[in-house]
């Protein structure tokens, strides 16, 4: 038998936007799927709290509900080359 432990935390419910501007880094990234956070206005919140946290902030877009392996690629090389010190998921 084998454990694989994956180590995260998980934010949610009202002020779990706000808490980004709490959070300590150079880089995050930032991982959505369709248009709908955008459209809320979500996303442009996220990165303005991350920012404002002094990070610089990349954007991963696109992402299908069950993700393909070209996705997942495309989204480990995003990581590989931006080097985020957080990722987060919307």
């Amino acid at each position: 038998m084998a454990r694989f432990t994956l180590p995260r935390d998980l934010y949610h419910g009202k002020g779990a936007l706000e808490a980004l501007k709490t959070f300590e880094g150079k880089r995050a990234m930032i991982c959505v799927g369709g248009g709908s956070m955008k459209r809320f206005g979500f996303l442009d919140k996220a990165v303005s709290y991350l920012k404002e946290a002094g990070m610089e902030v990349e954007v991963f877009g696109g992402i299908e509900s069950d993700p393909s392996v070209e996705t997942v690629m495309k989204g480990a090389q995003a990581m590989s080359q931006f080097g985020p010190d957080w990722i987060v998921a919307m």
